[in-house]
């Protein structure tokens, strides 16, 4: 008898984190040098491949893992606690593996059959892209910003429009050989993910390479079966898929201020030769590694919600979703104000070169403002639909 979906996935996930554990030395060993040369360097990819971090929502029928959104948002947050910077491109691939779940076999087929580590990024925003219907599918024209992991993919997923319908739009799966890349990405944080802008020039892309937006906001997108992860509620499951680099950066800054204050950092001009003795750093440090925890167990508790109604089958009424969208915000309002803590805790050396904790502060900061992400927007959308108020924002709920 083979093993329920959930044994099987909690398998997976001891697996991966034990792979993870394996190679965070080397990611953090390679960050300083993956924010210097704005991209991930060759070994993390490699180290990432071999140890089956691409793979984490293949599906099992490529030689992927099809694993759950909670084994992707643990996995990905250690990853993050290495290196912010390879922990997002990995955010951004594997997520786009799930979307990719949703086009037909033969496509699926097209995509993973050279390789189950075949990478791929998505770039869902359509504003910039211009189409014209053509025999058997659309050009391509157009240019999209914010290309994490562009220079590492095979494939990119971009937003488009469909028709000149307000709302029409979808993705276009292109292979990254029919693309440029142009150099753009010169920012203060998560400067490794190489985040630059992606171009199309009079792409042919083929209908069965497009992906329409509003079977997929209205949750009917492809179910692939019981026992599938893939049917899971789309939106919210995209949206809480951003989520779990910041957990990992968090993290990654406790750690970081932890080691530093154990090696017994005075509080200039008091009598505290130990910060560690003060209670005001034990109170710093206490109340970050609380916040960061508040948020871990929020976002997994909603990971498992999420997967739980995927294997049955289930969808959420929309104050659930945006219930969802709201915790996802307010768990990157919990990020924040734990590394806030932790900087108070280290003083002004927080902000020295030397000290990695500046850089996962500027990281954290760049990728929590995200326009998903927003706290606020987020705020807003849960509070009209306590409220009954019908007026709808955006269509990612």
């Amino acid at each position: 008898m083979s093993a329920a979906p959930a044994d099987r996935d909690a398998a997976i996930r001891a697996e991966l984190l034990k792979n993870v554990r394996a190679i965070q030395p080397l990611l953090r060993q390679n960050a300083e040098r993956t924010e210097r040369e704005r991209r991930i360097p060759p070994e993390n990819i490699a180290a990432m491949e071999q140890n089956g971090l691409f793979r984490i929502l293949v599906p099992r029928r490529f030689g992927g893992h099809e694993a759950s959104l909670r084994t992707y948002t643990d996995v990905v947050a250690e990853i993050s606690r290495g290196c912010g910077a390879t922990g997002w491109v990995a955010f951004i691939s594997d997520a786009t593996d799930w979307l990719v779940a949703q086009y037909p076999d033969a496509v699926q087929a097209e995509v993973y059959g050279p390789s189950p580590d075949t990478r791929i990024i998505g770039i869902l925003d359509e504003s910039n892209a211009r189409t014209a219907k053509a025999n058997g599918g659309f050009v391509l024209s157009g240019q999209w910003g914010f290309g994490s992991g562009s220079h590492h993919a095979q494939w990119i997923a971009l937003g488009a429009p469909l028709s000149d319908q307000p709302g029409d739009a979808g993705l276009m799966l292109v292979p990254t050989a029919k693309l440029t890349i142009k150099d753009t990405w010169y920012v203060a944080g998560m400067r490794g993910t190489g985040s630059d802008t992606v171009v199309a020039a009079d792409v042919f892309v083929p209908d069965r390479h497009v992906f329409p937006w509003g079977q997929a906001f209205a949750n009917q997108h492809r179910q692939h079966g019981s026992g599938s992860y893939y049917g899971a509620s789309f939106v919210p499951t995209l949206i809480h898929m951003l989520i779990a680099p910041l957990l990992g950066l968090a993290q990654a800054a406790l750690d970081v201020t932890v080691e530093r204050l154990g090696r017994g950092k005075r509080i200039s001009y008091t009598g505290y030769f130990d910060s560690r003795k003060a209670v005001i750093t034990q109170m710093q440090v206490a109340e970050a590694a609380t916040l960061i925890n508040s948020a871990f167990l929020l976002m997994r508790d909603w990971a498992d919600r999420i997967d739980a109604a995927a294997l049955a089958k289930q969808d959420f009424d929309y104050p659930t979703r945006a219930q969802i969208r709201n915790d996802v915000g307010h768990a990157v309002r919990l990020c924040r104000n734990a590394v806030d803590k932790l900087l108070d805790a280290q003083g002004a050396s927080a902000f020295a070169d030397a000290n990695p904790l500046q850089r996962i502060w500027r990281d954290l900061e760049t990728a929590s403002r995200h326009a998903i992400l927003n706290p606020d927007i987020a705020q807003e959308i849960y509070g009209k639909a306590l409220l009954g108020v019908e007026e709808r924002i955006t269509p990612l709920v």
